[in-house]
């Protein structure tokens, strides 16, 4: 386990561990749920705007290591 020293980030991973995968027609993951995103955030008081796009790039590229590794 990743441990921050900074106590914000180690917030923000179990946050994101938590927030539901998004997946395509196909079944594959391709990243985590907007709007879950929005409501994990809101509900542990980050600032919705400036982590929703940290999240999101932090889902695609886990979905994309994913994919790679399942091929």
């Amino acid at each position: 386990m990743v441990v921050f020293d900074n106590e914000i980030y180690n917030l923000a991973s179990r946050i994101f561990l938590q927030i539901p995968w998004e997946y395509g027609g196909m079944g594959g993951i391709v990243g985590k749920r907007y709007d879950a995103i929005k409501d994990f955030l809101e509900w542990n008081n980050f600032e919705v705007k400036e982590w929703t796009p940290i999240f999101l790039q932090g889902g695609l590229i886990w979905a994309t290591h994913i994919e790679k590794e399942g091929k």
